[in-house]
């Protein structure tokens, strides 16, 4: 029986008007050699038919059409993966991580019984990231050289790349490096800055290791205080803990207030994580 849709138009088969205008000739099954005929609908006595016949229902041509829908499907789906890698690749390279740093994964990290604690933490960090309280939100990860502090902060890191979330990962002397060079460079310093005040996660790496100085600071603070203000999170890497990092964020001659409101920002925004253990450096 002929559908007619709500505009009026009637869906037809070829079989039935042989003789219609236009009317395209019937295919053979290649497989059963039944007669193949086209769809078409007449509207206000004109007729409009499909380019291609209906599809066989015999086995052979039903294996066929299902072989081609899964190859489509494939496609699909490999072009799905190379748009996310492409995707993925932009945000790694984006993101300030070095190729070392890229191979520090939780799967390369070697758990040890003073590490494990600070491990489980870092690892429930990432995987719970879309869900942490805005109050406290980031990380401080304070300890001796080589145990392991980089390493956790760039598997966090790496493992949001890997689900698509924006990080940024830099040392606060690369920080103040990349916002100079836009002064000479003639670009917005305010959109450079804004990436690292702006960026779902900001990795600060080695905080209190540089000599400081009063700009450096003063646009530490900048930086750290808007991601304050927006609820914004942080993760650090630090070798002091509190008191020793006031004094490394304090320029030479200069006085500890900025440090110390950078110290208290960090204190309320991150989860203090000790690192205890000997180097692996020197182990290995």
């Amino acid at each position: 029986m002929n559908q007619i849709s709500a505009s009026g138009s009637c869906r037809i088969s070829s079989k039935d008007y042989p003789d219609a205008p236009n009317v395209p000739p019937p295919a053979t099954c290649p497989y059963c050699g039944a007669t193949l005929y086209h769809a078409g609908v007449k509207f206000g006595g004109r007729f409009f038919w499909c380019n291609q016949p209906d599809d066989c229902t015999c086995s052979q041509a039903v294996a066929q059409q299902e072989a081609k829908q899964a190859a489509k499907e494939a496609a699909k789906k490999a072009e799905e993966q190379r748009r996310w890698e492409a995707k993925r690749d932009k945000l790694i390279g984006q993101s300030g991580l070095s190729k070392r740093f890229l191979r520090r994964t939780f799967g390369t990290f070697q758990a040890t019984q003073e590490n494990d604690k600070a491990y489980r933490t870092c690892r429930r960090y990432a995987d719970t990231f879309g869900s942490l309280s805005a109050d406290k939100n980031g990380l401080m990860l304070a300890g001796g050289c080589g145990t392991g502090k980089t390493h956790l902060a760039a598997a966090i890191a790496n493992a949001l790349l890997a689900k698509m979330v924006p990080v940024v990962f830099t040392t606060p002397n690369d920080l103040s490096a990349a916002v100079r060079s836009s002064f000479d460079d003639g670009k917005d310093e305010g959109a450079v800055v804004g990436l690292y005040q702006d960026a779902p996660l900001l990795v600060l790496d080695d905080l209190g290791k540089d000599q400081p100085t009063q700009w450096s600071v003063a646009l530490l603070y900048r930086i750290l205080n808007a991601r304050y203000e927006n609820d914004a999170p942080v993760l650090v890497t630090t070798n002091y803990d509190a008191a020793g990092l006031v004094k490394r964020l304090t320029p030479p001659g200069g006085d500890d207030v900025t440090g110390r409101a950078i110290v208290d920002r960090l204190t309320e925004m991150c989860y203090y994580i000790p690192m205890t253990g000997k180097s692996h450096r020197q182990q290995n």
